[in-house]
């Protein structure tokens, strides 16, 4: 039978694509126990698998959860070097929440269903800005603050999706909006506009334009400081997180004392706030935790095991962190 594949791919391809489905099924778990045993026939299989994938995807996968690899290894390769987002999610839907057996095909289905994800959301969101464009050229005052919003929200999934230039040039329009719309109304739109600055910090970050990030994060920790010195429990989280976003402005500048600076302001404000309401923070202050060590370590400092101590019993009532779970590990 090896003798066979290594001289006739074509037999193994006939074979998946023409056999029933209980053929095809003991066919793949001959074809997987062959290439096992003689891995010179690993491109038959491979062949068979990329012609066939797409309409006998089920059996595929039914048969590598059976017999492992080399089966399923050659699948995640077949998937990984030709992506294709609406098959893998649905391969990603028909597998076991935990899988050793397709532990492969799990990690590439899953990054491959995440994009199509993110491009069914971009879809969705460059029609709102659309629309919200085609209406803020009517209705100005009513308007323009949801082009606003619909721009912030079409760069963070241009950034999700890697297109970095382009989620630039999104922040940058919502940015250049809520700066004229908090010229005229500053109580409302301050805040939208520290935060767009935060969000133009990160883009430009992401393109290795330190100085630029770093001006428009030093922005955006201005106003949240304003503005959280008159609304504390409404600010703190937001000044946090952007001191948070300078230090990694700051590290990659070099300037790396001003970054522990910048993360230990943001403890410190930040950590009574937690200790009161844990959940303040969407990941309950991890981040900024992990940012204070790094940047400690950065310095060859170490960490203040008071603070270190405090931030654990937070994150532990916030079930963020296991009791006796270390900080620095995989929740």
């Amino acid at each position: 039978m090896a003798q066979r594949l290594e001289g006739g791919p074509a037999l193994a391809v006939r074979l998946l694509g023409k056999a029933s489905a209980a053929q095809a099924k003991r066919a793949l778990a001959v074809l997987s126990q062959v290439t096992r045993n003689h891995p010179s026939t690993e491109h038959t299989l491979r062949r068979a698998l990329s012609e066939h994938l797409a309409a006998r995807w089920e059996i595929v996968v039914e048969v590598a959860q059976e017999t492992g690899d080399p089966l399923g290894r050659l699948v995640a390769d077949v998937l990984e070097q030709a992506p294709d987002p609406e098959l893998a999610s649905e391969i990603e839907r028909s597998l076991p929440e935990r899988t050793v057996a397709l532990r492969e095909l799990a990690v590439v289905a899953t990054r491959q269903a995440l994009q199509q994800g993110r491009q069914e959301a971009l879809a969705a969101i460059e029609e709102a800005t659309a629309l919200c464009r085609r209406l803020a050229e009517r209705r100005p005052d009513t308007f323009l603050p949801d082009l606003a919003m619909s721009l912030n929200n079409q760069s963070a999934q241009l950034s999700g999706l890697g297109r970095r230039e382009e989620a630039l040039a999104a922040i940058e329009e919502a940015v250049g909006l809520r700066r004229r719309l908090a010229e005229r109304r500053p109580d409302a739109f301050l805040p939208d506009l520290a935060m767009s600055l935060n969000n133009q910090s990160d883009s430009l970050n992401g393109l290795g334009r330190r100085e630029e990030a770093l001006a428009a994060v030093e922005e955006a920790v201005a106003l949240y400081r304003g503005l959280a010195e008159r609304r504390p429990d409404a600010f703190l989280p937001d000044l946090a997180m952007s001191l948070n976003t300078r230090s990694d402005s700051l590290s990659g500048l070099g300037r790396r004392q001003e970054a522990l600076a910048a993360v230990e302001e943001a403890v410190d404000l930040i950590l009574p706030t937690l200790e009161r309401s844990p959940f303040v923070l969407p990941d309950s202050g991890l981040g900024l935790v992990q940012s204070y060590v790094k940047f400690c370590e950065a310095v060859e400092r170490g960490p203040d095991e008071a603070i270190l101590d405090r931030m654990h019993t937070v994150l532990v009532s916030a079930g963020v962190l296991a009791p006796g779970q270390d900080d620095g590990e995989e929740p």
